[in-house]
């Protein structure tokens, strides 16, 4: 609603905000849209790695435009940044996999 300004006046910082309580709760399509906001530095400070590592949580969730997000930023990063964002993400998704992938 805010990145898009539907019904409400836009505001990216407010979008963030909304976006990445979203994406603590495992919604792929706000983490894309969060690591958006990231790759172009609205309503937060243009972060590659930060952009990069939301893609990659999406990614991991088999959202499709997550990985042509990450296929963009790698033009932007170095092969460590890369890896060490990479890490973050298997870190992250290692630590919330129940939430993401319940047992069954």
């Amino acid at each position: 609603m805010y990145a898009r300004g539907l019904g409400v006046e836009q505001d990216y910082e407010q979008a963030a905000k909304w976006l990445y309580e979203a994406a603590l709760q495992h919604h792929p399509h706000s983490q894309f849209e969060l690591g958006v906001l990231y790759a172009n530095g609205q309503g937060v400070g243009r972060d590659e790695s930060m952009a990069y590592f939301w893609f990659g949580v999406a990614a991991a969730q088999n959202y499709e435009p997550a990985y042509e997000g990450q296929k963009k930023l790698l033009k932007y990063m170095v092969p460590q940044q890369i890896e060490a964002v990479q890490k973050q993400v298997a870190e992250w998704l290692e630590a919330n996999s129940r939430d993401i992938w319940p047992a069954e």
